[in-house]
């Protein structure tokens, strides 16, 4: 049976292009770039650059694991499409990535015995967010990633500080909304620094999933953005706003 040793890791569905690439449990590089326009101008060839600096070839990948989102739904389907297609010309299994788990993971194995909490600028005063923890000694995930409005989300926070939970808060919303400053001095709040999806997170997850599934990971036809909120179009459309004519 494979280990999976040779993993590249994708995530593009925020301003940041994060590409990983691991040799068992050892991170051989993580790249982390701020993105100005559209990942799609770059993201293929600083992934031949990541492999070349480590003298590997694409055929020596054992699996991809890639971001799924929630975030930009452009950026997502930038890496997704990449990832889905080196997965299908190398053979090799492809494992899709809660972009919230990425964001959270790193933050779990720093912080052990907390409820980490990763927070996501949607927009419309609205978060992505997303609760996991590592107290059982391997990450998991408490609740579903979902959207909630920042008001929603800071309630939710305090009540679970009340219950005696130690708390860490990080991601984008941390930045773009106010009311996470207002947080009790008990709930950590991590600098914006940590607020992305980390390459190393995103492949080890990846790796951890391909192990735990023997290789099965997810389906290159059916795997799909985890938006959780629908696009404009699709939300357009559902209210009889869309023009199609002519279509």
């Amino acid at each position: 049976m494979t280990s999976y040793q040779t993993i590249l890791g994708l995530d593009t569905s925020t301003n940041v292009q994060a590409i990983g690439l691991l040799d068992g449990e050892r991170m051989l590089d993580e790249r982390s770039r701020r993105v100005p326009f559209n990942h799609s101008s770059s993201l293929l060839a600083n992934v031949d650059e990541t492999l070349s600096a480590h003298e590997r070839e694409p055929a020596d990948l054992d699996g991809i694991a890639v971001g799924i989102g929630p975030g930009s739904f452009t950026g997502t389907r930038i890496s997704l499409a990449l990832a889905k297609a080196l997965a299908r010309r190398l053979d090799i299994p492809l494992a899709a990535i809660s972009t919230l788990a990425a964001v959270a993971y790193r933050s779990t194995r720093a912080h052990p015995d907390a409820v980490v909490v990763p927070a996501l600028n949607a927009g419309r005063d609205e978060v992505y967010v997303g609760t996991y923890t590592a107290r059982d000694g391997s990450f998991r995930r408490l609740e579903d990633d979902r959207l909630q409005s920042v008001s929603n989300v800071v309630d939710a926070l305090e009540r679970r500080r009340g219950d005696g939970a130690s708390i860490v808060v990080l991601g984008s919303a941390v930045e773009a909304y106010d009311d996470f400053g207002d947080l009790h001095d008990d709930i950590v709040v991590l600098e914006p620094s940590f607020g992305s999806p980390s390459p190393l997170s995103v492949a080890h997850l990846g790796r951890r999933r391909l192990i735990d599934t023997d290789g099965d990971g997810d389906s290159i036809h059916e795997t799909e953005p985890n938006y959780i909120r629908p696009s404009s179009a699709e939300e357009n459309l559902k209210a009889g706003n869309l023009n199609v004519s002519g279509l």
